[in-house]
């Protein structure tokens, strides 16, 4: 728990983002206690990353958490249908 909040932590810069976008996506898919998982999503969400759509579906379809599949949707909405400021 401890590495994953760490991780989300971190300024999120170009040269970083993709290689923390992987381990999130990693963390968020496969780890198997659920507190560990919101807080991969949580980092997750504040990657501004293509590459997170995979796992964002991933989760929206199979993650045992219930919160996680409703914050995946609605991650994936946005991406889909970006609102205008």
């Amino acid at each position: 728990m401890k590495a994953v909040k760490l991780l989300t932590s971190i300024p999120i810069t170009p040269s970083i983002k993709g290689m923390l976008a992987q381990i999130l996506g990693r963390v968020l898919l496969n780890d198997s206690n659920s507190a560990i998982r919101i807080e991969a999503f949580k980092g997750l969400s504040k990657i501004d990353n293509g590459s997170i759509v995979p796992a964002l579906f991933n989760a929206m379809k199979d993650d045992s958490s219930e919160f996680i599949q409703a914050k995946a949707k609605q991650m994936l909405d946005r991406t889909e249908n970006p609102v205008s400021p």
